[in-house]
């Protein structure tokens, strides 16, 4: 869903949408193999897999974020209100692993 609202921006914007893989997404994705991989226990791995999937939210909020300021420098206030709608989004999701590693969290210092 937001991939796709990204893509109905810059086309209405710009004419085209290019896919552009992210170096850094690419990076999370290789550090939460790792850790996945060194997890002697399970609760630890699931403490992990949280910590990458929220550094993975940070990560889109941050980046929308900078996309909503750039719309609303270019006076593209219909495409800001989508990003900020977006960024709420990945904000609740950002909140619903921290409920989750609230639970999973004691269960995992209690392994390490």
């Amino acid at each position: 869903m937001h991939v796709t609202r990204l893509e109905q921006m810059l086309n209405t914007t710009a004419g085209e949408a290019k896919t552009v893989k992210s170096k850094v997404m690419g990076a999370l994705v290789t550090e939460t193999e790792d850790m996945v991989k060194d997890a002697a226990d399970d609760a630890v791995r699931d403490a992990a897999l949280i910590s990458a999937g929220q550094r993975v939210e940070h990560f889109e909020i941050a980046t929308y974020g900078a996309v909503r300021r750039w719309a609303e420098l270019l006076g593209e206030k219909a495409h800001a209100s989508l990003l900020d709608q977006t960024i709420k989004e990945e904000g609740h999701a950002d909140h619903l692993l921290t409920e989750i590693s609230n639970r999973v969290n004691p269960y995992a210092q209690k392994a390490a």
